[in-house]
């Protein structure tokens, strides 16, 4: 299949996946939230690890991947962060920032040519993204953003991670060429280790707690009424979890398949363009629509452009 096909694909998974996930945000605390995606995600991987080849995998790429996990976690945390305090149509269009950073950090690592087309599509949805931050408060506003909105700060960290994972991701599976799906499952099961392991270092056994809590069984006839109440909203989201899980592995997936046959940079870019959805379809009040959508659309053009080399 075309890397492009699969790079779309991986976009549709996402953006599929971003709504559910902020509606689950809406009762869930994100780290407990990121947590049991991890644990479903990794109790999914287990058999594909027992029954894949993993004979491309040594001391080095074993590493490698726990490197990868790690920030991967990070990011994926400081992402959820973000779209919890953010409307998703403001959140998602600023991860669109992220191809352009792993633009350059492929021209630095991997040697991977920058033409004018890529120069053009960076300075492009850098503009997106002052168009949709700026206001009328120029770069002055942004910076004041920066320091006064951490769900702005979550979504930069996370974009930084997200583009170092993506060469990472991309030397992996093109430079030192691990199974594509061997690296996936491994991966996912090495990123609910970490976050656990983080979780507990830092004080936050409850987040573990209330990631691995079930749907109560009501017992007591007087509190039939609330107790269902609360049943029903737990196994609400333990559905929204479980579709989470299912899109997260598919998004990966597709994105590890196109990573592995073309250079990162318009993959990463391609995969992106779920940013356009999430802004159509959100509902939340923030930014003004109008100037939401042109944002994002300035910024997917300059996504297509990368995507064009």
């Amino acid at each position: 299949m075309p890397w492009y096909i699969l790079s779309l694909l991986s976009a549709a998974a996402t953006s599929s996946a971003s709504f559910v996930e902020k509606n689950a945000l809406v009762t869930m605390r994100s780290l407990a939230f990121s947590l049991r995606v991890s644990y479903l995600v990794a109790a999914a991987s287990i058999p594909i690890v027992l029954l894949t080849d993993l004979s491309s995998f040594g001391p080095r790429e074993y590493a490698i991947t726990l490197v990868v996990a790690t920030l991967g976690s990070i990011a994926y945390v400081n992402v959820t962060h973000g779209i919890r305090r953010l409307d998703v149509g403001e959140s998602a269009p600023l991860l669109l920032l992220s191809p352009a950073l792993t633009a350059i950090l492929a021209y630095i690592v991997l040697n991977e040519q920058l033409g004018r087309l890529d120069i053009a599509g960076m300075l492009i949805i850098i503009g997106g993204a002052y168009m949709l931050q700026a206001g009328s408060g120029g770069l002055r506003g942004i910076f004041r953003k920066l320091s006064e909105e951490s769900g702005l700060r979550y979504i930069a960290q996370g974009i930084i991670l997200y583009a170092v994972t993506a060469v990472l991701d991309r030397v992996m599976l093109g430079e030192i060429g691990v199974s594509p799906i061997a690296y996936l499952a491994i991966s996912q099961i090495f990123i609910p280790v970490v976050m656990t392991t983080h979780a507990i270092a830092t004080g936050k056994r409850h987040h573990v707690r209330a990631a691995l809590s079930f749907p109560k069984t009501c017992h007591n006839a007087n509190d039939a009424g609330v107790c269902d109440t609360e049943r029903n909203a737990s196994i609400k989201e333990w559905l929204g979890t479980a579709y989470v899980m299912i899109a997260t592995i598919a998004n990966r997936f597709f994105f590890m398949q196109a990573a592995a046959i073309a250079p990162i940079g318009p993959v990463t870019a391609l995969r992106r363009t779920s940013a356009l959805f999430s802004a159509l379809f959100d509902g939340g009040e923030g930014k003004p629509r109008a100037r939401r959508i042109t944002a994002c659309v300035v910024m997917l053009s300059g996504v297509i452009l990368l995507a064009l080399r």
